[in-house]
């Protein structure tokens, strides 16, 4: 220990004396001068641009104080002096005006902010000062630029701009979207910060509202509650569905752009199990109210039925039908029977509202037709399913250098299929996988993964085609992230010597470390995200192994504190705070406490039953969760289930 003082004494004065002899011979703004600047025979510059130098050193018999360079200060330009010579005990005297070489100063922006409307342009006014002058001026010849990361701003004409005889240059802008956006400007090559300014991008402003008031009523004149209104505007993009609309009274309205003649309105009411009504060209001016009568009338069921075969003609069970007619939003459904039969009972809306029908199932193609279902008649509507042809989806995987990645895990899943099919790159980075086609009605999920790369992830549509669907794919290594453990025992000493292993949840391989005097380990991983966490894993021996699982990200760091638990120690003894003071014994003098297999008590089976129960429904049951939060968190978890356990 006296040994390492000592080195770290001799290390410290070392660290000093190096210092100090930089700073006398480094040259500082405005300070020392010499050839190549510094500081020579002593010589040096006051702060008011006279150079002075004094007596050469004893061991300098003659030479030049002041090389031929001249004097130089940063941000000034060079001023050669001429040569001087200083024999020894002499002096020399030399005088010298520095002229700033500051090429730009500051850059105003007029207006600071503005508003404008969306697709209007909006002007800025760059002014560039010479910051070094008093009073202040402008500056001409000055390249400015401007750009804005925020918002759909675009600039109209370039960018750059050299400023003219007035210092100024002229920045216009627009956008196509409701924004709001900073731009920034800056002087090319300048000293000084970006300067910002602010502009914010409004909708346009459109007419002022009218009313579409309805009433709806059915053949009988009686009002037509929980009816849908549709409202649309021709010629634009307004359009407004109101579900329910209309309350007991038959009766709706809703506030829209009063239009006028410009954009007349549909008009559309509804209802699942009656006739739509429909209105066009209806004129709503602003400030006034469009008042409609509609009449709807209920429809009888009808049925829809068929039968679902393969391609051989077979049956095809458990396939899912779907009818939806048209011009409503409510979807009937049902699955065919072991003989691929089915059967739907729905509005017979007739040829008014024809229904679509579409049969599915994983590994088939699917099967659509329209079908017209009258009120108490029924509609037969068959189906056959047939698989789509093997396919082959090839491609080569490769990183941003364009070096193929070998051994990267590919999976391919189906919208409208469980079932996966997996592979691996060979050496040369390519892969080779057989699909079913589905085409564009089930499109694949491909993933991408390997380790030390971020996972990439395309949607794929596979055809039948004569030629191989190629799907190439470029992985990109993430940003390191940082995984900060902290080891501490029950007491909260640190715990050093504890070995740390952090390891991808998906992936093979992982880092070691081990914590210090401190009980501190930090370990630098892909920061792959969420979407693929780290296992951390802390073990030494005379303590339970500790283990979590934690998400690391690039350029982040993750903490995970771990209190290790000794071996065999009780990690609840009385007095620890926040852990429940109930007395040992407390769950059998209680038989109903937690008799999870019903004997009458509570016991070591109720203890592993409650580790692998719901947690999510028992801390739902608030009278549960206080009787089991030994802890004291307000929740239900490992810990309180452990601390039942020693209390048996």
């Amino acid at each position: 220990m006296d040994r390492r003082r000592t080195l770290r004494a001799v290390l410290l004065c070392v660290l000093v004396a190096t210092a100090v002899a930089t700073a006398g011979v480094g040259a500082s703004a405005g300070e020392r001068v010499g050839t190549g600047g510094s500081a020579d025979a002593g010589g040096s510059v006051d702060t008011g641009g006279r150079a002075g130098v004094g007596p050469a050193p004893p061991t300098a018999d003659r030479g030049p104080a002041i090389g031929a360079d001249g004097v130089a200060k940063p941000g000034y330009r060079s001023v050669d002096a001429g040569t001087v010579t200083v024999g020894p005990g002499g002096t020399a005297t030399v005088d010298a005006t520095l002229v700033s070489n500051t090429r730009v100063g500051d850059v105003e922006v007029s207006p600071g902010s503005a508003n404008a409307t969306v697709g209007e342009a909006v002007s800025f006014v760059a002014t560039v000062y010479n910051a070094s002058s008093a009073p202040r001026r402008t500056l001409s010849g000055r390249r400015v630029s401007a750009s804005s990361s925020d918002g759909d701003v675009t600039f109209v004409g370039s960018t750059t701009k050299t400023t003219g005889d007035a210092g100024t240059a002229t920045f216009t802008v627009t956008t196509g979207t409701l924004a709001s956006a900073r731009l920034d400007f800056v002087v090319t090559g300048g000293t000084q910060p970006t300067t910002s300014a602010s502009v914010t991008f409004e909708a346009p402003p459109g007419p002022d509202d009218g009313t579409v008031a309805v009433t709806v009523v059915d053949g009988a004149s009686d009002p037509v509650a929980n009816a849908d209104l549709l409202v649309s505007a021709r010629g634009t993009d307004y359009a407004v569905t109101v579900p329910n609309a209309t309350g007991t009274d038959g009766r709706a309205a809703v506030d829209v752009p009063g239009y006028g003649d410009a954009h007349p309105y549909a008009v559309t009411v509804r209802k699942t199990g009656s006739t739509r009504w429909e209105s066009s060209g209806v004129i709503v001016d602003p400030g006034r109210t469009t008042r409609l009568e509609a009449t709807i009338q209920p429809v009888g069921d009808g049925r829809l039925r068929g039968t679902v075969e393969d391609g051989a003609g077979s049956p095809v069970p458990n396939a899912t039908v779907r009818a939806t007619a048209s011009g409503y939003d409510r979807t009937y459904v049902a699955e065919t029977n072991a003989s691929g039969a089915y059967a739907l009972s729905v509005p017979g809306y007739g040829d008014a509202a024809p229904y679509a029908v579409t049969v599915s199932k994983p590994g088939f193609e699917r099967d659509a037709t329209n079908a017209s279902v009258d009120a108490g008649a029924t509609t037969t509507a068959d189906a056959t399913l047939v698989a789509p042809p093997e396919e082959i989806l090839s491609g080569r995987v490769t990183d941003a250098s364009a070096a193929n990645v070998a051994g990267a895990s590919l999976v391919v899943a189906s919208s409208g299929s469980t079932e996966t099919y997996e592979t691996t790159t060979d050496d040369t980075g390519k892969y080779l996988l057989q699909v079913p086609g589905f085409g564009r009605d089930q499109p694949y999920r491909l993933s991408i993964r390997a380790p030390g790369y971020r996972t990439v992830e395309k949607r794929v549509i596979v055809t039948a085609a004569d030629n191989a669907t190629v799907v190439d794919a470029t992985l990109r290594r993430p940003a390191d992230g940082t995984v900060l453990t902290t080891a501490t025992n029950t007491s909260g000493d640190p715990v050093s010597n504890v070995s740390v292993r952090v390891r991808p949840a998906r992936f093979d391989g992982g880092t070691a470390t081990a914590t210090g005097p401190r009980g501190v380990a930090s370990a630098a991983v892909p920061g792959y995200g969420g979407d693929v966490p780290y296992r951390v894993t802390l073990s030494t021996d005379g303590y339970v192994t500790y283990r979590t699982e934690v998400v690391v990200r690039s350029n982040a760091t993750t903490t995970v504190d771990a209190t290790l638990l000794a071996t065999g120690e009780n990690p609840f003894p009385s007095g620890v705070p926040g852990v429940s003071d109930r007395p040992p014994g407390n769950a059998d003098a209680d038989p109903a406490y937690e008799d999870v297999d019903g004997d009458g008590r509570t016991g070591f089976l109720d203890v592993v039953a409650l580790l692998f129960a719901d947690w999510g429904a028992i801390n739902g049951d608030p009278a549960r969760t206080q009787r089991l939060d030994h802890t004291r968190d307000g929740r239900v978890g490992f810990l309180d289930v452990v601390d039942l356990l020693f209390q048996l």
